[in-house]
């Protein structure tokens, strides 16, 4: 992988890292259905305890996923996803180019198997 590519995917690691919890995907989920929310209507849809949503909040904001807005005495919650999605689609880009392109010095990637594709006989036989 070259330099470029690491260095993105290095500047990606808070959005991989802030995604990977499924908390954190259910308030994205919901503010893209719902639009922006508050801490309250938040946790009114969630099986989560107001400082549980508050801290979930709080690492997407830190992330650059969300947008935060004073509304009186709520904070009010969007989705702020254009720089986040710009960045990933970089990454992509540059490790297609650098790594996956004939030519690049990367290895061939084989097309993904379903996780419930079951084997044909040729496949076990190749194996054995």
């Amino acid at each position: 992988m070259g330099k470029l590519a690491i260095q993105l995917f290095r500047q990606c690691l808070p959005v991989f890292q802030t995604l990977s919890d499924p908390h954190r995907q259910d308030i994205l989920l919901h503010l893209h259905e719902n639009g922006p929310l508050s801490v309250s209507d938040l946790t009114a849809r969630l099986s989560l305890s107001r400082p549980a949503v508050s801290h979930h909040l709080k690492l997407l904001l830190q992330a650059g996923l969300l947008a935060c807005e004073q509304q009186g005495t709520q904070r009010i919650y969007s989705l702020r996803l254009e720089e986040p999605a710009a960045l990933l689609r970089e990454l992509l880009e540059t490790v297609e180019r650098e790594c996956l392109a004939p030519g690049a010095g990367g290895a061939s990637v084989p097309p993904a198997r379903s996780p419930n594709a079951s084997d044909t006989p040729s496949d076990k036989e190749e194996r054995s």
